[in-house]
C-alpha cells in the first residue's frame, strides 16, 4: 500500500475560472444601457464570484441537499453490477511473466420496494488476460468506469488504461488505450492508478494521495498526489492535489506524519460534491505490518473546490477491511452508495472483499457481505436491470 516514489516536479498547477468581462465591455458601448450593466455587474461580483471555484461554480452552502431514499421517484429494483480485480503478485499467470489476469465479476443487486433494504446475487466470472506488465507486475486493476458509452479500467502497475471489450460470446477482454506516467509526467514510471471518476465530461484519475516514504519515514516524493485529467480526444492534463489531500487529513486528523490512504473517489454530478472513501486512515506513521489493520468507515463529503470537508461515518469500523471503490446508483440523485471494502493479510498471502450498500447519512442499507472468489476487487460499475 506505500506505493512507488521518483522524483517529481513540484510544480503546481490547477483549474481556475475566469470571469469573462466581455459583458461589460459590451454594454459600456450602448448609451442608455451603462446604468443597467453597473447594476448587472455589481449583482455579480457580490453573488457569483464568490462560487467561482478551482473546479468552475459551487454553491455557498456545504450541506448537500440530501433526500431519502425512499422520496426518489421512479427508484429502479435491480442493477447490474460488473466488478473487477486486483490481484497483487497472485496476477501473474505461471512462471515465464509473460501473461497476468484480473478476474470480472458478473452481479445483480436488488432493493425491495418494501424495506429499502438491498440484497446481492452473484453471476458468472470472466478471466481477463494481457502480457502487459513494469517488472514483472501487471493487470492489477483498481477501478472500473464508464465514460463516453466505453468501459475502462485502470492498471495501478503500469498505469495502462484498458478498454473492457464485451465479445459476442458474452466473453471479455482488454485493449490497451492510454498509458498515465505517475506524477507531472517526467518520471519513466507508471502512474499508481487507484481512484477514477467522470467530471463535466472528462475522465479523473487518482493515485493514492498519500506521499512516499523511506523506511526511516522521510518524505521521499508527492507524486502520487498528482491527479490526471483524460478528455474525449485522449488529452492529458496533470494537477497536483497535494493541498487538497491535505485538506482531508487535516478533517480527519491524519496530517504527516500520519497519513491516509485512497482508492475510491467521485464525483457527485447531482450534487456538485466530490465524495471520498478513504481505504486507510492512521494518526500515526506509517508502518508496513500496521497499515493492514488501519482500515476506515470515514466519509468525506468536499465541496467543488476541495476546501471544504463534512466528515461522517458508515457503520462501525473493521480494522481490516478499507473502501476500495463504490458508485452511486443510479435514479437515487447521488444518494445512494455501493460500495466495497477489501482486506488483505501478508501473513498468509489472503485476501477477500465485501459489498455494502448506504446512504450519504450513513445509513447501511445492506450490511458489509463477503463476495465469492476469495479476491480482492477494487473496481465496480453498475447499471440499472
Amino acid at each position: 500500500m506505500q506505493g512507488r516514489g521518483g522524483n517529481g516536479s513540484s510544480r503546481r498547477t490547477s483549474y481556475i475560472s475566469q470571469f469573462d468581462g466581455g459583458g461589460w465591455s459590451a454594454a459600456t458601448q450602448r448609451p442608455g444601457y451603462c446604468t443597467v450593466a453597473i447594476v448587472m455587474t455589481i449583482v455579480l461580483l457580490v453573488f457569483a464570484l464568490p462560487t467561482i471555484t478551482l473546479y468552475g461554480r459551487a454553491s455557498n452552502n456545504m450541506q448537500p441537499s440530501l433526500i431519502s431514499p425512499a422520496e426518489v421517484t421512479g427508484h429502479p429494483s435491480d442493477y447490474r453490477l460488473l466488478v473487477i480485480a486486483d490481484l497483487d503478485t497472485q496476477s501473474r499467470v505461471g512462471t515465464d511473466g509473460k501473461v497476468y489476469h484480473s478476474i470480472l465479476q458478473e452481479g445483480t443487486l436488488h432493493r425491495s420496494a418494501d424495506t429499502g433494504r438491498y440484497s446481492v446475487q452473484w453471476g458468472g466470472a470472466h478471466k481477463l488476460k494481457s502480457g502487459h506488465n513494469e517488472a514483472g507486475r501487471g493487470m492489477e486493476l483498481s477501478e472500473l468506469v464508464e465514460y463516453n458509452g466505453r468501459l475502462y479500467t485502470f492498471d495501478d502497475r503500469t498505469g495502462i488504461v484498458f478498454e473492457v471489450i464485451k465479445e459476442s460470446s458474452g466473453d471479455y477482454h482488454v485493449a490497451p488505450k492510454h498509458v498515465l506516467g505517475e506524477g507531472d509526467g517526467s518520471v519513466d514510471k507508471g502512474m499508481k492508478i487507484e481512484w477514477a471518476t467522470v467530471k463535466d465530461g472528462e475522465l479523473v484519475c487518482g493515485s493514492f494521495g498519500k506521499e512516499y516514504t523511506n523506511a526511516a519515514g522521510a518524505v521521499i516524493s508527492t507524486n502520487n498526489n498528482w491527479v490526471v485529467l483524460v478528455d474525449a480526444e485522449g488529452r492529458q492534463r496533470r494537477y497536483d492535489w497535494t493541498q487538497h489531500y491535505q485538506t482531508m487529513r487535516e478533517a480527519t486528523g491524519t496530517t504527516f506524519p500520519g497519513y491516509m490512504i485512497h482508492e475510491a473517489g467521485n464525483w457527485a454530478p447531482a450534487l456538485r460534491r466530490w465524495v471520498f472513501l478513504p481505504r486507510r486512515i492512521s494518526p500515526d506513521p506509517y508502518d508496513d505490518a500496521e497499515d493492514e489493520r488501519k482500515g476506515s468507515n470515514k466519509m468525506l463529503i468536499l465541496d467543488e473546490a476541495l476546501s471544504k470537508v463534512e466528515v461522517r461515518e458508515v457503520g462501525t469500523i473493521m480494522p481490516e477491511r478499507g473502501f476500495s471503490s463504490f458508485k452511486f446508483l443510479p435514479g437515487t440523485r447521488d444518494t445512494v452508495i455501493v460500495a466495497l471494502k477489501s482486506e488483505e493479510r501478508s501473513a498468509d498471502n489472503s485476501q477477500n472483499t465485501y459489498i455494502t450498500v448506504f446512504d450519504l447519512e450513513g445509513r447501511v442499507l445492506l450490511e458489509e457481505t463477503e463476495m465469492p472468489g476469495l479476491a480482492k476487487f477494487e473496481g465496480l460499475e453498475v447499471w440499472t436491470a
